[in-house]
């Protein structure tokens, strides 16, 4: 399967220490969702960054593509399976010391990453469409 990644990605990846890497989550046929997150050593340690600090991205992180109509108990089960899958495979494959993610603001359920004992913050209390 190939995904495409948007040029800002690229560019960041392109000038920067960092390599850019696409978890896809796939159910059947269909994408369920996208991590799109960068790689990096810095000394001794191994960072996983979603998205770049400094780049101009204020965001990446999870992207879950689930029809809108599903119940909440199905959306909330595939986040949670999603996030541990992806954590897992981080865990595997990169063994960071550090892990940073600045998720878009439409991905409201963040109770995965707590129970993978993610330090939480968040920067908005409430979002207007203008």
């Amino acid at each position: 399967m190939s995904i495409e990644v948007r040029p800002a990605t690229s560019t960041a990846e392109n000038h920067s220490s960092a390599t850019l890497h696409t978890y896809v989550g796939v159910k059947g046929e269909s994408i369920r969702g996208l991590f799109p997150f960068y790689t990096m050593q810095k000394g001794p340690f191994s960072l996983v960054l979603s998205p770049l600090p400094k780049t101009g991205v204020p965001f990446l992180g999870p992207i879950l593509l689930l029809d809108p109509n599903v119940k909440r108990r199905k959306r909330d089960k595939a986040n949670k399976r999603f996030i541990d899958g992806w954590f897992e495979r981080v865990q595997e494959e990169f063994s960071p010391s550090y892990i940073w993610i600045t998720a878009p603001p439409e991905y409201r359920d963040i109770r995965p990453f707590t129970w993978q004992n993610f330090s939480n913050s968040t920067s908005f209390t409430y979002r207007i469409d203008l």
